[in-house]
């Protein structure tokens, strides 16, 4: 039997996948954005190379949160 975080990320992950967004009320918010394509440099060398668009889970907490943090 999974333990109960497991089962809460894992609903979470499926419904970022699905590109849903995850509110968790007093704690913050999950949702997937799209990095576009840009230019980078190679740290060896110094070249200019591109860097593909990639997707990423960007997470904003409540104000809440962050006072308590503080």
């Amino acid at each position: 039997m999974p333990l109960p975080e497991q089962s809460m990320l894992t609903t979470i992950s499926k419904a970022l996948a699905a590109a849903d967004k995850v509110q968790l009320d007093g704690f913050g918010s999950f949702s997937v954005c799209q990095t576009p394509v840009r230019k980078g440099s190679h740290p060896d060398c110094g070249t200019i190379v591109l860097v593909p668009a990639t997707k990423a889970v960007r997470f904003r907490s409540k104000i809440r949160v962050g006072l308590v943090v503080q």
